[in-house]
Protein backbone atom coordinates (compact mmCIF):
# COMPACT_ATOMS: atom_id res chain seq x y z
CA UNK A 1 0.00 0.00 0.00
CA UNK A 2 1.35 3.39 -0.76
CA UNK A 3 1.84 5.63 1.84
CA UNK A 4 2.24 9.28 1.97
CA UNK A 5 5.02 10.24 4.62
CA UNK A 6 4.00 13.27 6.38
CA UNK A 7 6.83 15.40 7.79
CA UNK A 8 5.61 19.07 8.15
CA UNK A 9 1.48 20.36 7.92
CA UNK A 10 0.09 18.36 5.42
CA UNK A 11 -3.51 19.16 3.93
CA UNK A 12 -5.57 16.14 2.67
CA UNK A 13 -6.88 16.69 0.04
CA UNK A 14 -10.98 16.21 -0.74
CA UNK A 15 -10.39 12.88 -3.16
CA UNK A 16 -12.58 9.47 -3.62
CA UNK A 17 -9.00 7.96 -3.56
CA UNK A 18 -8.01 6.28 -0.80
CA UNK A 19 -5.42 8.23 1.54
CA UNK A 20 -3.20 6.11 3.62
CA UNK A 21 -0.68 8.99 5.82
CA UNK A 22 2.47 7.76 7.99
CA UNK A 23 3.04 11.29 10.20
CA UNK A 24 7.01 11.48 11.48
CA UNK A 25 6.55 13.45 14.24
CA UNK A 26 4.50 15.89 15.76
CA UNK A 27 3.00 17.09 12.84
CA UNK A 28 -0.66 18.53 12.23
CA UNK A 29 -2.73 16.95 9.33
CA UNK A 30 -5.91 19.09 8.07
CA UNK A 31 -8.92 17.50 6.56
CA UNK A 32 -10.43 19.00 3.83
CA UNK A 33 -13.16 21.36 4.25
CA UNK A 34 -15.66 19.57 1.88
CA UNK A 35 -14.53 16.24 2.03
CA UNK A 36 -15.67 14.00 -0.88
CA UNK A 37 -18.26 11.60 -0.50
CA UNK A 38 -16.42 8.36 0.49
CA UNK A 39 -13.96 9.85 1.21
CA UNK A 40 -11.49 7.17 3.41
CA UNK A 41 -8.19 8.85 5.32
CA UNK A 42 -6.31 6.38 7.21
CA UNK A 43 -3.00 7.36 9.67
CA UNK A 44 -0.75 5.67 11.57
CA UNK A 45 1.62 8.53 13.39
CA UNK A 46 4.39 7.91 15.50
CA UNK A 47 4.57 10.90 17.76
CA UNK A 48 1.63 11.63 20.56
CA UNK A 49 1.83 15.41 20.09
CA UNK A 50 1.34 14.94 16.37
CA UNK A 51 -2.69 16.80 15.60
CA UNK A 52 -5.48 16.17 13.37
CA UNK A 53 -7.76 19.50 12.71
CA UNK A 54 -10.86 18.79 11.44
CA UNK A 55 -12.02 22.30 11.38
CA UNK A 56 -15.57 22.48 11.35
CA UNK A 57 -16.13 19.52 9.74
CA UNK A 58 -17.47 16.84 12.65
CA UNK A 59 -16.48 13.43 13.78
CA UNK A 60 -18.20 10.62 15.69
CA UNK A 61 -17.70 6.90 16.69
CA UNK A 62 -19.88 3.87 17.42
CA UNK A 63 -20.00 4.81 20.96
CA UNK A 64 -20.37 8.66 21.17
CA UNK A 65 -23.28 9.54 23.29
CA UNK A 66 -23.56 13.34 21.91
CA UNK A 67 -23.22 15.20 18.91
CA UNK A 68 -20.36 14.92 16.67
CA UNK A 69 -17.18 16.90 17.83
CA UNK A 70 -14.94 19.25 15.65
CA UNK A 71 -11.82 21.05 16.22
CA UNK A 72 -7.88 20.15 16.71
CA UNK A 73 -6.87 16.85 18.70
CA UNK A 74 -3.62 14.93 19.10
CA UNK A 75 -2.98 11.84 18.78
CA UNK A 76 -2.71 10.16 22.49
CA UNK A 77 -5.47 7.67 23.40
CA UNK A 78 -5.98 9.51 26.94
CA UNK A 79 -6.92 12.95 25.26
CA UNK A 80 -7.71 12.39 21.70
CA UNK A 81 -7.50 9.97 18.76
CA UNK A 82 -5.26 7.26 18.99
CA UNK A 83 -1.98 6.75 16.60
CA UNK A 84 -3.94 4.27 14.22
CA UNK A 85 -7.28 4.80 13.31
CA UNK A 86 -8.67 5.98 9.71
CA UNK A 87 -11.73 8.24 8.99
CA UNK A 88 -14.50 7.87 6.75
CA UNK A 89 -16.89 10.29 5.64
CA UNK A 90 -20.55 9.53 5.29
CA UNK A 91 -21.52 12.80 3.72
CA UNK A 92 -22.38 14.14 7.01
CA UNK A 93 -19.37 13.35 9.65
CA UNK A 94 -16.26 11.72 9.60
CA UNK A 95 -16.88 8.45 11.00
CA UNK A 96 -13.94 7.22 13.34
CA UNK A 97 -12.37 3.81 12.53
CA UNK A 98 -9.72 2.11 15.13
CA UNK A 99 -7.18 -0.09 13.14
Amino acid sequence: MNRTLVTSQYVVPATTEETHLLVIGAQRVVLPAAPALGQYVAVQANDVDGEIDFGTTGYTWPLNPGAPETGVWDFTSANGMTKHFALYWDGAVWQWLAL
